[in-house]
């Protein structure tokens, strides 16, 4: 779970303030530069599947070379047997609550629709877009064989910012600090022409923190 601070550095980050110092931690988080197909710096791999609903999912319906520079996309394998799953999973999920140009992108690693949606209800993990991955096909692209969780941090336009490797204590400190990392490079980051109103939003955080 977030801390009561994290909301105030989530504001800054999603509105475009400099960017903020972070608590140390345990600093367990890691990060890797390259996985399966995957590469930071490049375009993720594209892939398709069926969500909880049989729905087809495809990953190029997320993405868009006009999209907005603050858009972020979290795609995350996970499965219900996955025990560090389920601290990363509730960590983006508050923070995509608070950012509205953060989607979660699901990916269950070989199980059923029914054990998917069950550990999800579970955890109360809502908005996101789950796809079933039942016989590993997307996973394998993905450079996950067995080891959960993993998670790739893509900007809009497709392109591949952070690949976590271990969703550590400190997972939402080093979430937020790569989000405002790629928004910056993306220029999206523009503190001093929102500065007003990053002010009025922080007291209105901090107000509603405080009720």
């Amino acid at each position: 779970m977030l801390s009561p601070t994290k909301p105030l550095l989530l504001a800054l980050i999603t509105l475009g303030a400099g960017a903020p110092s972070f608590a140390g931690g345990n600093n367990a988080t890691e990060t890797t530069d390259s996985l399966g197909q995957v590469t930071v710096g490049q375009p993720m791999p594209t892939f398709a599947g069926y969500d909880l609903q049989g729905e087809m999912v495809r990953w190029r319906n997320f993405i868009s070379p006009e999209a907005s520079p603050g858009k972020a996309i979290l795609v995350s394998v996970f499965a219900s047997w996955c025990v560090p799953c389920r601290d990363g999973l509730e960590v983006m999920q508050e923070v995509a609550s608070r950012d509205p140009n953060l989607e979660l992108l699901l990916i269950n690693f070989k199980e059923t629709e029914a054990e998917a949606s069950a550990f999800l209800r579970e955890l109360n993990i809502t908005g996101a877009t789950v796809i079933v991955d039942q016989y590993g096909s997307i996973s394998r692209r993905l450079g996950v064989r067995t080891e959960l969780p993993r998670t790739f941090l893509v900007d809009g336009a497709g392109t591949t910012h952070t690949i976590f490797t271990l969703e550590g204590r400190d997972f939402d400190d080093v979430l937020l600090e790569k989000l405002h990392e790629m928004r910056t490079a993306n220029g999206f980051i523009r503190a001093r022409e929102r500065a007003p109103e990053i002010l009025d939003h922080m007291d209105n955080v901090l107000d509603a923190e405080q009720q």
